[in-house]
């Protein structure tokens, strides 16, 4: 019955990503022609702040907690409360340093923002043995219908308050909004209400693990995020702006990974424990999954860049056109490097989690520093090349786990990335071909071609594979222990 949940469950959440997906589509034109770049930049500029804190907030053991098959009400409660606690000293810290901040990033009105984001993490914190209950039960559903209505109604509320001249308030409001209606939807389904107890040493047992996976949260999130600081620092709030427009579209894509697949890989890992062959099975599903999805997407983002900025956002954007072509390989890394993350956290392998997070920071981070001389178009290349440059890492460290050999794991999901690059081709040779066309002319003209040049080279390459992953996905069959090659 679980099993049949979660897949049900994992195929609700994906398409409440589908419907956010969308709703951001349609959403983030409207306020990008408002607002303009430089409301987006001073918000940009508090938001990492609020998620680093937001990583910390109860030490990992949240995540710890899901893989604690039927934890006691006392150690629930304990966990609650810490988090709580260390939320409001989070938030009490991030006010202290509102003003020294703005005067580092020369933002003078960045402290007002900055302190009120900061509530949402209270919100954040108060949902962590919530959030655990609802992911240990794979009732991803809850997720699903929650995220859904959360981002339709704080959208609509950020379009109200642009348009009554809110400016960057209206992004503020559209957080708050989002994160509260999250946080009564998930609080009630989970069922979960918190006793007077708090002993830590009832959590002492399990926080190793959660140190680790925290501390693996706070290296992603820093490796993902400094360079939205890097070039408001050292660049302005102008070409932040553009730099995480071009960021947050690369990131979109990235909902169906942080999200639905994440969540089932991580929680079916959980569940696997010992047994080596149904966790090679997983990994291997798993890689050749996100490849086959995020590969193409991001190869095309990266081909048709300058026209989907143009007709999606307006003239005033297009200095984010290179940028977000630039970042497409830093975008699809990041979906594919989550894929191995949750079958190593899933695994317990929290450790060699957080050595990955740590080394991917450091190179990405150089990246970002060698090129932010060039301008926000040299930290994408830099951040591009960085994400390349640790991915024979993450497949070791991989192969080591699953006693496989890099080759042969590499040789699991080849198939979708060379497709891909036959796709990119034949949009290229496509796009001097139809220049003459309108400007969706061309767009629509270059996704028909990539889709259907895709298509026919993975199926090429391996179609019969990939009828037998879409046959392993039902239900009674997710984690079925088919013969490798």
């Amino acid at each position: 019955m679980s099993e049949r949940r979660a897949f049900f469950g994992t195929v609700a959440l994906a398409g409440a990503q589908v419907a956010r997906l969308g709703l951001q589509f349609a959403v983030l034109p409207v306020l990008a022609r408002i607002l303009g770049p430089s409301a987006y930049g001073l918000v940009a500029l508090a938001m990492p702040f609020i998620l680093l804190a937001n990583m910390v907030a109860d030490a990992g053991l949240g995540n710890a907690l899901v893989r604690v098959q039927n934890p006691s009400r006392a150690l629930e409660s304990t966990v609650f409360w810490l988090s709580v606690a260390v939320c409001v000293g989070l938030t009490l810290a991030i006010w202290a340093l509102a003003w020294p901040a703005s005067r580092l990033l020369s933002a003078p009105r960045l402290p007002p923002i900055l302190m009120a984001l900061s509530a949402l993490l209270v919100v954040s914190g108060s949902l962590s043995v919530a959030n655990a209950r609802i992911m240990r039960e794979r009732r991803f559903a809850v997720f699903a219908a929650s995220d859904a209505t959360a981002s339709a109604v704080s959208a609509f509320c950020a379009i109200g308050a642009a348009l009554l001249g809110c400016g960057a308030w209206s992004l503020v409001v559209q957080q708050l909004v989002l994160w509260l209606i999250k946080a009564v939807w998930v609080s009630a389904a989970a069922g979960f209400r918190p006793d007077f107890v708090c002993r830590p040493s009832l959590a002492k047992p399990y926080l190793s693990f959660g140190l680790n996976a925290a501390a693996s949260n706070v290296a992603d999130f820093v490796s993902k995020n400094a360079p939205t600081v890097i070039v408001g620092g050292l660049l302005g709030v102008l070409a932040v702006g553009h730099y995480s427009m071009a960021f947050q579209l690369t990131r979109l894509p990235d909902s169906f990974i942080s999200g639905p697949i994440y969540l089932a890989i991580f929680t079916a890992g959980a569940r696997v424990g010992d047994d080596h062959g149904r966790a090679v099975v997983l990994a291997s599903r798993g890689l050749r999954g996100v490849a086959t999805a995020m590969a193409p997407i991001f190869g095309g983002l990266a081909m048709v860049a300058d026209l989907a900025i143009k007709l999606l956002l307006g003239a005033k954007w297009a200095p984010a056109a290179p940028i977000l072509a630039l970042l497409a390989p830093a975008g699809f890394l990041l979906c594919f490097y989550s894929i191995i993350s949750a079958v190593l956290m899933g695994l317990g392998r929290a450790e060699w989690q957080l050595r990955l997070t740590v080394l991917s920071g450091a190179t990405m981070g150089l990246g970002t520093l060698i090129g932010v001389r060039h301008g926000p178009a040299g930290v994408a290349v830099g951040l591009s090349i960085g994400a390349i440059l640790v991915g024979p890492a993450y497949l070791w460290v991989l192969a080591r786990q699953l006693d496989m050999s890099v080759r042969r794991l590499a040789g699991e999901f080849a198939a979708p990335l060379l497709a891909t690059l036959a796709m990119m081709l034949a949009v290229a040779v496509a796009r001097l071909r139809l220049g003459h066309w309108s400007d969706w002319g061309q767009l629509l003209g270059a996704v028909a071609i990539g889709v259907a040049s895709f298509a026919l080279a993975l199926a090429l390459l391996s179609g019969r594979r990939l009828l037998e992953d879409i046959r392993g996905l039902l239900p009674s069959r997710i984690l079925a222990q088919p013969e490798l090659s």
